[in-house]
This record gives C-alpha cells, structure tokens and sequence, in this order.
C-alpha cells in the first residue's frame, strides 16, 4: 500500500497544485496538463497499482520504499 503523503509531496515537487479541497477529496492540477487528479484529503493508504496509475496520468515516478 502506498501513503497518499509521499504522493502528494512528488505531486507538489514537480509543480501539481491543489485546485478544489473539499472535506474528503482534493481535486490536483497542473499548470502545464490538461489532466486533473482527485485524491483523499486524509491520511491513509491506497493500493499500490492505483498509486502507480496516478504517477502514470501524473508523469511522475514513484520510488519503492
């Protein structure tokens, strides 16, 4: 399981920005892709191939811990 945290420190670090926080969700986007991504607001872990599934919409790389 992989730690929406050090998702969203790699999504800040290559220039992702919260566009919409809502209690449960917030919605990530970039200034230079069309693409937007959703993710939970809290503290919890989400399975590893949908971790990899957003890196791949995000153009990032996850590192394995």
């Amino acid at each position: 399981m992989a730690k929406v945290r050090r998702l969203i420190k790699t999504l800040e670090a290559e220039g992702w920005e919260p566009a919409l926080k809502r209690e449960d969700f917030t919605l990530w986007r970039h200034p230079e892709r069309p693409q937007r991504l959703t993710l939970p607001s809290y503290k919890c872990s989400i399975p590893e191939g949908l971790a990899q599934q957003v890196a791949a919409i995000a153009g990032i790389t996850l590192r394995a811990e």
